[in-house]
């Protein structure tokens, strides 16, 4: 969390019905970050890893009367047929797939978004870095409600990887501006830019759980318990999420 920042207290009550937008990332040709076993040969990756937690959290979260909307739930690469220029800057790229995400939850009407990724690490000593990271962005009209998610989704997260028996690093809450290219939003949870010609219209979260070119982290992620570990920390997060926003209406 921000110096100086607390958790606030003015979170936008939720209607009764909440529609959960549940994000995996990357998806078909696109596998995020890899794991090598010790042939060199890819044996698992951060596309298949955030899909099947996404599934889980879906299931959990339809279990308890929510609903879901998924900007995937299978493993493939959004607006891979088609190659549309949808969000309009002229050219067929990444960022449309991503735009097309903020559109699907758009649509939907969401309530929040929770973003699932894995980070990963290049470099000397590889695997002395791990550990936990939740994102959000500041500059969004609605920024308060996204810092206190990303808060519960970070501090349950880490207690379900705690009662699993691992003590993950807490690498803290951070600014999407942290996330990868400084100074720039990330797409899902940004404001409109060159980029995002339609920025998402709720609040939002964007979790790593773990990195994947951690040896350690890496067993951990291809554990069936770990996997339903997170889903579960997610829901818990959500929950207790929508149950603040609730107390806090009128």
């Amino acid at each position: 969390v921000p110096a100086g920042r607390r958790a606030p207290t003015d979170l936008r009550p939720l209607a009764r019905a909440v529609l959960v937008g549940v994000d995996p990332g990357h998806g078909g040709r696109d596998l995020g970050a890899r794991h090598f076993n010790a042939d060199g040969h890819m044996d698992f990756n951060e596309s298949q890893v955030v899909l099947e937690i996404g599934l889980r959290l879906a299931q959990l979260l339809r279990d308890r009367g929510y609903g879901v909307v998924m900007t995937r739930d299978g493993d493939y690469y959004l607006n891979d047929k088609e190659k549309l220029d949808i969000n309009g800057d002229g050219w067929y790229d990444e960022m449309d797939q991503l735009q097309q995400r903020v559109d699907i939850l758009n649509a939907a009407g969401a309530d929040l978004i929770v973003s699932l990724h894995l980070n990963a690490y290049e470099g000397e000593d590889v695997n002395e870095v791990g550990g936990t990271t939740t994102y959000y962005c500041a500059a969004r009209p609605f920024s308060d409600q996204s810092l206190r998610l990303a808060q519960l989704v970070q501090e349950h997260t880490l207690r379900a990887l705690a009662e699993l028996g691992y003590a993950s690093r807490d690498r803290g809450v951070r600014l999407d501006l942290e996330a990868g290219t400084p100074d720039e939003h990330l797409i899902l949870l940004g404001p409109e830019d060159e980029d995002c010609a339609r920025a998402s219209k709720m609040p939002g979260a964007l979790v790593e759980s773990l990195f994947i070119t951690n040896e350690t982290e890496a067993r951990l992620m291809q554990q069936e318990d770990v996997r339903e570990a997170l889903a579960r920390a997610l829901l818990e997060a959500i929950e207790d999420y929508v149950a603040e926003a609730r107390s806090d209406g009128p």
